[in-house]
């Protein structure tokens, strides 16, 4: 069951099949995928994830956007880039009702 009580915000991403090459939207470049720095980047949290069932799963410190679903939990990064390096699949606009 969805818990409409919790929201996650955190920096860094949710799990490490983020970065991986998958059929998911990738959250990092897939050039980087299986790089000992992941860890930096991402934990394996879904089993956190099924259990508490956040409403919303909201991080930052990757490079790329990413909306999807995990169990029950929608994931989303929605990162504006660099100066130098946009992303050019930033939403500005981007709003989620919890």
């Amino acid at each position: 069951m969805l818990n409409n009580r919790i929201l996650v915000l955190v920096e860094l991403g949710r799990l490490r099949e983020a970065l991986a090459t998958c059929d998911r939207v990738l959250a990092l470049d897939p050039r980087c995928a299986d790089d000992p720095v992941d860890a930096g980047y991402a934990s394996a949290l879904e089993p956190l994830i099924e259990h508490l069932q956040p409403v919303a799963w909201i991080h930052g410190h990757v490079h790329r956007s990413v909306d999807y679903v995990v169990a029950s939990t929608r994931v989303i990064c929605n990162p504006r880039g660099y100066a130098d390096e946009p992303n050019r699949e930033f939403d500005p606009g981007l709003v989620i009702t919890v």
